[in-house]
């Protein structure tokens, strides 16, 4: 199923190896939060004497031997000893660092590849598939891949379907409005899920990018930390997390206490 979806993604541009890695790493044991993962952002949030500071695009990062200066797109500036670089990896190219970032660091950013994907959530009134003696979890070989029941938390009435779609058939969505976007969702669902429109409550809708992977004869980048950090700055992310965990949320989560554990220990070590 996994290779199924490589193929819609372009199974050709993929290094095997990498695919048979992720294969091995489906087993990782996962968690998801009670409410939404949104509640772990909030209460990180709450407990920081600072605020957060949102609509901050980062064009800049300056490193000299005393600190660490992050600089906006609208010229606001942050200065701190230390930092953590939490921007997806194949987005730091985007930025201006000084000094640059190693060559091995620049290579494995420029090598990576990120395909677009849509996922959609539908909430509806109840799990009404289970009736039906049916899981929720649908493989297609339409442009959205799979479905799958994610309502988490099992003691609400209410139910969640999840669909994921990728590929070279997402270009139709290129600068597709929020409507546009609910329309695809809903087009997509109908055709597994037939009676939908009676069961449904609301839908959300985002475009992504999928989970880094590597192309054929990449395979010896796999074995590149890219969490390693650079002087004085770390790097966490759902995309430099072990790759059993790549590209979700318990990767993000993963590769900051990795973060956050090496940094503390590289500050003790230095007295």
């Amino acid at each position: 199923l996994l290779m199924r979806d490589y193929d819609r993604l372009g199974a050709h541009n993929y290094s095997a190896l990498s695919s048979l890695w992720r294969m091995r790493s489906s087993t990782a044991r996962m968690f998801r939060i009670r409410g939404g993962n949104i509640r772990l952002c909030e209460a990180i949030a709450a407990r920081l004497s600072q605020p957060v500071m949102t609509n901050f695009a980062v064009s800049a990062i300056r490193q000299t031997a005393d600190g660490v200066t992050v600089i906006s797109r609208q010229g606001r500036v942050i200065r701190s000893d230390y930092a953590v670089c939490t921007a997806p990896i194949y987005t730091l190219e985007q930025i201006d660092f000084t000094p640059p970032l190693t060559p091995e660091k620049r290579r494995l950013i420029g090598d990576l590849r990120s395909p677009r994907a849509c996922r959609f959530f539908i909430q509806t009134r109840s799990r009404y598939w289970l009736h039906k003696g049916l899981s929720g979890r649908v493989f297609s070989d339409g442009i959205t891949a799979h479905f799958w029941d994610q309502t988490g938390d099992y003691t609400l009435a209410t139910g969640v379907l999840h669909g994921w779609a990728a590929g070279d058939a997402l270009s139709q969505l290129a600068g597709a409005t929020g409507a546009a976007l609910r329309d695809f969702a809903l087009e997509q669902t109908r055709a597994v899920f037939p009676d939908i429109d009676r069961h449904m409550i609301d839908v959300k809708v985002a475009m992504k990018d999928h989970s880094v992977n590597f192309s054929p004869g990449q395979a010896g980048w796999f074995f590149i930390d890219p969490r390693a950090p650079q002087g004085r700055i770390w790097f966490a992310g759902s995309e430099v997390a072990h790759r059993a965990y790549a590209g979700g949320m318990n990767g993000a989560i993963q590769s900051g206490q990795y973060a956050a554990r090496s940094m503390v220990s590289s500050l003790s070590a230095a007295g």
